[in-house]
């Protein structure tokens, strides 16, 4: 049986869950004299403080919310539940006050970047500007110094292919084309190395541009000026496609060869039609190669890799997908994926254990007129922690009511009033300690979490969940 409804352990946290909601209720009527809106807001982006947004311990800032907020909060318990509520007697102008010193605690840890031009050139007036946030340039290092999230603008005199390098404590990214033309601006999310290939009268422009078999479209891959000689990259693999080397004048080439470049040149990158292969795996830095749903895949790391990361799609940082070496894992969806070294991990700051779900959302299949409908997950532990369950958390709204994203939680697993939360258990993993759950005639409006259960060596039982997927089926 591959999922559990409604146990006893279940209907215990419903009832303290009913408790929690009513003690909740009855302090509405002290919320109604007072606006804890941005209060509450300022205390979610505390909690969840991206590492690459703040350079904010952990310790330091709990110790610090603690601190700051004790002059309008209390705590309470209910069936042994310890909860934190704003007390009777607050005024908003505490309220006020208390949330002024969560941003400005907050403000004090904005992370600080580097900005660094390391080839070509920049405009002598206007090259390097910023907008928004906090930055100064520091000559004898030649870096700018950019607060997080602040607006780089570039411009260059002549045509320019723009390339970055980007790293930050929990990504990083190999030298990546990002764009032609005169100007390019970007946010800053962590340290940037600048790599302007500008137009000139002695250098040649490369042009890279995608050829379908079954398309017209040639979108460019990328742009390059340059003389003398060029090395052809890695072509990045594509979903339903196939890559099958470039061509140059007729002439075929692989990813690797060199070609003269004494002209302009325009570099074909050839690809196929597969249908069968509805999945791309790109590994940042190296080539990729295209997929079918469910083939398994074998990857080789390095001597000192100690994890593998996945792009989030959502976020464009990377996330943990794998602890060790070597890699071997069923594909699910399309996915880049980055080797890392314990440092590289540790720099990181990321929290294990760890639970994914297809980004993409539930693989529908319809085999003998029945449709079926998986969910992919996988979840990354490093062995710190025992492991007591993992799955998928999936609710429906009942006839006349509704159902919310904070709702999908373990302790409202049931049927309500509202809607009916079902807990998929899954009992078997494989590959990458990845699973897959599937379910008969699914349909209609769902939303649905991945979760894990460890224990943590208090003895105590924690639960973290991904993000919730909203779709219909």
């Amino acid at each position: 049986k591959e999922y559990a409804e409604g146990g006893s352990e279940e209907l215990e946290s419903i009832e303290i869950a009913d408790n929690i909601k009513a003690a909740m209720n009855s302090m509405k009527v002290y919320e109604g004299t007072i606006d804890i809106s941005a209060y509450q807001e300022a205390v979610f982006i505390a909690i969840d403080a991206e590492n690459d947004a703040y350079d904010y311990p952990r310790d330091e800032l709990d110790r610090d919310l603690t601190v700051v907020t004790k002059k309008m909060t209390g705590t309470v318990d209910f069936n042994g539940v310890s909860l934190k509520v704003i007390k009777e007697e607050t005024t908003q102008s505490v309220v006020n006050t208390v949330t002024t010193l969560i941003i400005s605690q907050l403000n004090n840890h904005i992370r600080e970047y580097t900005v660094e031009i390391v080839e070509g050139n920049v405009s002598q007036t206007g090259g390097v500007t910023f907008n928004g946030g906090a930055h100064s340039y520091d000559a004898s290092t030649g870096k700018y110094k950019v607060s997080y999230d602040t607006t780089l603008n570039l411009k260059a005199d002549t045509l320019t292919a723009w390339y970055m390098e980007f790293d930050s404590p929990s990504t990083s990214r190999t030298v990546q084309y990002q764009a032609t033309g005169k100007r390019y601006s970007t946010k800053v999310i962590g340290n940037i190395k600048v790599y302007a290939y500008n137009s000139n009268s002695t250098n040649h422009q490369i042009t890279i541009v995608r050829k379908y078999s079954d398309s017209a479209s040639e979108p460019v891959n990328l742009v390059m000026f340059t003389n003398g000689s060029y090395t052809l990259p890695n072509a990045p693999a594509l979903a339903f496609y196939t890559f099958e080397g470039y061509t140059v004048d007729g002439v075929n080439y692989n990813a690797g060869d060199v070609i003269s470049v004494d002209n302009d040149v325009y570099v074909y990158a050839n690809y196929t039609k597969s249908e069968s292969l509805d999945c791309a795996v790109n590994i940042d830095g190296e080539e990729g190669m295209s997929a079918a749903y469910n083939d398994r895949i074998e990857l080789q790391g390095n001597d000192d890799t100690y994890a593998w990361l996945e792009l989030d799609k959502s976020t464009n940082l990377y996330k943990p997908f794998y602890i060790g070496k070597d890699l071997s894992f069923f594909v699910t969806e399309t996915i880049t994926l980055k080797k890392v070294t314990a440092e590289e991990f540790a720099a990181g700051k990321y929290k294990l254990p760890a639970i994914n779900i297809r980004q993409d959302g539930a693989y529908v299949a319809i085999a003998g007129g029945v449709k079926k409908v998986y969910f992919n997950g996988q979840y990354v532990s490093d062995g710190a922690y025992e492991i007591a369950e993992y799955g998928v958390l999936l609710g429906k709204a009942n006839s006349g009511g509704s159902i919310k994203k904070e709702d999908v939680v373990l302790e409202n697993i049931g049927t309500s009033e509202e809607y009916t939360l079902t807990r998929f258990k899954s009992t078997k993993n494989v590959g990458a300690n990845q699973f897959t759950i599937g379910v008969k005639n699914l349909g209609g409006d769902v939303i649905y979490k991945g979760y894990i259960t460890y224990k943590l060596t208090s003895g105590e039982y924690a639960t973290v969940y991904t993000e919730a997927i909203e779709e219909t089926l």
